[in-house]
């Protein structure tokens, strides 16, 4: 007769307190990451003109690569291998002979796989 539940309602409180604080301070920490996030996303923004630009180089490394270091290609044959290269077509047409072209080749070919991909990547992006 008249016993209370005072200690442990104050207790439940307590405890309950505590995991609302802990919630909120959880809350505030993925608030912040996110903010973080978004703030990288806007730094790094990569537009369309970016990735034609990209290309452009890839291209003009081509040309300087195979008709004024390597292989004294045309201007329009360095240029069309380059495509020939990074789509993975590889018609066969044109082949680097010598040594260094061949090296060359073989680090153009498979960087340029994998940068088209993201230019192309990122280009559907902006475009869908």
């Amino acid at each position: 007769e008249g016993y209370s539940n005072r200690g442990e309602d104050d207790i439940f409180l307590s405890e309950r307190s505590a995991q609302r604080r802990e919630s909120d301070r959880k809350a505030r920490q993925r608030e912040k990451i996110l903010q973080r996030a978004n703030l990288a996303q806007e730094r790094y923004e990569i537009t369309i003109a970016d990735c034609l630009v990209a290309i452009a180089c890839y291209l003009g490394l081509s040309v300087l690569a195979f008709s004024f270091i390597f292989e004294s290609w045309t201007i329009i044959d360095s240029a069309y291998f380059a495509v020939v290269t990074f789509t993975a077509c590889g018609y066969g047409d044109l082949v680097p002979s010598t040594s260094g072209g061949r090296l060359f080749c073989t680090f153009f070919a498979l960087g340029g796989c994998a940068f088209l991909g993201i230019a192309l990547g990122i280009l559907g992006d902006h475009i869908i």
